[in-house]
């Protein structure tokens, strides 16, 4: 019902005095509209529509809808919509589905209308479509369901979204596609995906069972959708239960032999991310190296984001306490380095500062494996590959940790030249090979790698 819009007669008042609609060029009245919506004038575009639009022709009416559909006026967009039909009445011409996709499309973006009240008003679009003998198709339905997520914070969007499917069994029978759930699958993350706050997870999981019943087979989108919604989950208090959720999803997509992408793995680290900063730390960073070996073992190749998750993922499990945390932040350094990617400098920042406490609170022989000075040349190797100068913070830990690690190579050789007794030098031979390793520290980064069989044995949850 367009009623209710502007001043109760379908008309939005405006001061054309005020507006140099003289000024406009000579490009066509689509083009005209859509400049004018750009620069946040919607009414303006309106009183050019009435006083300018003199056919109905397509599809300068579905790009005049369009315009004002993407500067969110829906008020406008349904305003020009009764200018159309009276032009069609005095005409005898007809509109489309594509302008009235575009008005619904409008209500999706526009905030105002993100309401219960409004949501109404755009299913009242579909009421519009019959009186005009127009069948709705499967864009009709699609922007339909995207108007009930825009309106998710003041709506259920489950239930909401159930109506839209049964609108789409009335009449004219539209079968949904993959878009109209994956829609759904967002509208329902947008109240949280935890279990205290929205309970996406549970929700999305009917929606898959929905899909089954409908006879839509879900996609690698439709799961991603759902695994960006774990790791929000495990960082909004599921912690680890998010991370099972997660792949329980892969399990799923195993079994429908749905190939997983890069993205999928990255939201499943990201979730161990997320989940490593509570008690569940060290399982987290366990699960989280295990799903970065399943991609490798799958031809995928890690990127930015494969990168940051699993520096986060380390960053917090140490700052838990997880005493293993360094060791292997410090291999992930080595592997984005051979990756040729660079360290998100907010999770690369959190890691160094975790690696600096562990040095200076450690003795020389931790961590074990990397025996202590030699892990500190190895990060300091990485640290200037990576520019120690990115940032002033990055700068003092690197200075800090360059004199921490001369002073311990210094004591480790002196404590080697005053041993006496057989049983003490094998003890300290290592720590004295350590102290030369100080010394060829950029060595370390052509060395293979950096020790390919400790980098094998990490990968494999060997403990590093």
């Amino acid at each position: 019902d367009i009623s209710d819009i502007g001043d109760g007669k379908g008309i939005v008042r405006v001061d054309t005095q005020s507006d140099n609609m003289n000024s406009l060029n000579s490009q066509d009245l689509a083009t005209n509209v859509a400049e004018l919506c750009q620069q946040g004038r919607g009414e303006a575009a309106l009183e050019l529509v009435r006083t300018d639009l003199r056919n109905v022709s397509q599809p300068q009416c579905t790009d005049i809808m369009v315009a004002f559909a993407e500067a969110g006026r829906s008020d406008c967009a349904q305003a020009a919509l009764l200018h159309m039909q009276t032009l069609c009445v005095e005409t005898g011409a007809e509109l489309d589905a594509n302008t009235f996709n575009a008005l619904m499309l409008a209500y999706a973006r526009d905030a105002a209308t993100a309401t219960d009240d409004g949501l109404d008003q755009a299913f009242g679009v579909l009421e519009l479509m019959l009186r005009a003998q127009i069948d709705p198709d499967i864009t009709t339905y699609n922007r339909l369901m995207e108007a009930c997520s825009a309106a998710a914070d003041a709506v259920d969007p489950f239930s909401k979204g159930l109506l839209v499917l049964d609108a789409m069994k009335e009449g004219k029978r539209v079968l949904a596609d993959v878009e109209t759930f994956n829609t759904m699958l967002e509208a329902c993350g947008k109240r949280g995906w935890s279990t205290s706050t929205g309970d996406g997870l549970r929700v999305g999981a009917q929606v898959l069972e929905t899909m089954a019943k409908e006879g839509v087979a879900p996609t690698v989108d439709t799961f991603n959708i759902l695994m960006y919604g774990c790791a929000w989950a495990a960082g909004a208090g599921d912690g680890w239960l998010g991370v099972e959720q997660g792949l329980g999803f892969l399990r799923q997509m195993a079994d429908t032999e749905i190939m997983p992408d890069v993205i999928s793995f990255n939201n499943l680290i990201a979730a161990c991310a997320q989940a490593a900063g509570a008690a569940d730390g060290p399982l987290a960073r366990d699960q989280a190296f295990k799903l970065l070996r399943i991609m490798q073992e799958v031809k995928l190749e890690p990127d930015q984001g494969t990168c940051d998750t699993l520096i986060a993922t380390c960053a917090k499990t140490a700052a838990a306490g997880d005493k293993l945390g360094v060791t292997y932040g410090v291999k992930v350094l080595d592997l984005v380095h051979e990756w040729n990617l660079s360290p998100d400098p907010s999770m690369y920042n959190a890691l160094l500062a975790r690696c600096l406490h562990v040095a200076q609170t450690s003795g020389p022989g931790y961590p074990s494996g990397w025996n202590g000075v030699r892990w500190m040349a190895n990060l300091l190797a990485l640290m200037a590959a990576f520019d120690v100068d990115a940032t002033e913070a990055i700068r003092t830990i690197y200075d800090t940790m360059s004199s921490l690690c001369a002073q311990r190579s210094l004591e480790l050789a002196g404590a080697a030249a005053t041993a006496h007794t057989s049983e003490d030098l094998p003890h300290l031979s290592g720590h004295v090979a350590d102290s030369m390793c100080f010394a060829t520290a950029s060595a370390v980064l052509d060395d293979s790698g950096g020790a390919d069989d400790e980098q094998e044995e990490l990968l494999g949850g060997g403990g590093g």
